[in-house]
């Protein structure tokens, strides 16, 4: 019984979860996943509970203000969405590892709320039809934060993660053009490049200068879990990288290749605060990972 155990420990680190379900940390990404999964369940029983979730530009201009927060919530059952949720149980533990939980809960809130916003605005003023639930913008601008976190990063066959954002993205373009969805296409543009913007703000994503820099409010800018200036002598790029990373996933062995200097700072200033124990089965991997690429 012991397992199922709900606790919400007094010493958390900024990375760890809200709260623990036995011995497992329930951060953003999973919340996320879960109430997706949860929806699943409601459309089996009540369709029309989901239909008061769901982004509607005409009611929202009616005063019913929350669909700009929930509609992502709201997954019908099918493979694709699974899919989708899957994508963004991936990238999205990894981002929340890397931003800490508040940093990456603001930055999954904005990605929900003001790409809703911005497409309602302009839907209602321009008198363009449309609707949309579910994970899939909110995944995209995810998946494009992650990309450019880790601008050299390879998937399967070695194939540059740009390149199967590019297709994946363009793919979606093409098809809401097509059907002539240009709500879904404000949505998709929105989500993409308020990722990219947010991502480089937070200071996550500084070697793709291309993106323009944002001035953020507070310790969202500083690039560091839970908030905080980097500590002097850290360098953005690792020393002797003679090349592209590979993305760990189904595909590959247990331990990424992109643990940078960050990184291990971040992971040795948790050991120093809690011990080492603390780390997880993973950052400890990856600390040993980094331990032996110095040597």
């Amino acid at each position: 019984m012991s397992r199922f155990q709900f606790s919400v420990p007094n010493r958390r680190g900024p990375d760890d979860g809200w709260f623990r379900v036995g011995t497992f940390d329930v951060g953003t990404t999973v919340l996320v996943v879960a109430l997706g999964v949860v929806s699943m369940f409601i459309y089996a029983v009540d369709q029309s509970f989901l239909n008061n979730l769901i982004l509607d530009p005409g009611l929202v201009g009616n005063g019913e203000i929350w669909r700009l927060l929930s509609w992502p919530l709201v997954n019908r059952p099918d493979l694709s969405a699974v899919i989708t949720m899957a994508i963004f149980w991936w990238f999205g533990r990894d981002l929340e590892r890397v931003m800490g939980r508040v940093k990456f809960t603001w930055f999954v809130a904005v990605l929900m709320l003001v790409p809703a916003v911005v497409a309602t605005l302009i839907a209602l003023l321009a008198d363009v039809n449309g609707a949309a639930f579910g994970l899939r913008f909110v995944e995209l601008g995810v998946f494009v934060a992650f990309i450019a976190r880790y601008p050299t990063a390879r998937f399967f066959f070695g194939i540059p993660g740009w390149v199967i954002a590019a297709v994946i993205v363009g793919l979606d373009v093409l098809r809401a053009t097509g059907d002539r969805d240009w709500f879904s296409l404000l949505l998709l543009l929105s989500s993409c490049g308020l990722g990219l913007l947010g991502i480089k703000a937070m200071g996550f994503a500084d070697e793709v200068t291309w993106i323009p820099t944002i001035p953020l409010p507070g310790n969202l800018s500083s690039g560091m879990p839970g908030g905080g200036r980097p500590k002097a002598g850290r360098s953005k790029r690792r020393r002797g990288d003679g090349g592209g990373t590979v993305v760990s996933g189904p595909w590959a062995g247990p331990v990424p290749d992109f643990v940078d200097q960050e990184e291990i700072d971040r992971l040795l200033d948790k050991v120093a605060a809690t011990g080492l124990a603390s780390l997880s089965k993973d950052e400890r991997a990856r600390l040993e990972a980094a331990s032996r690429r110095k040597r």
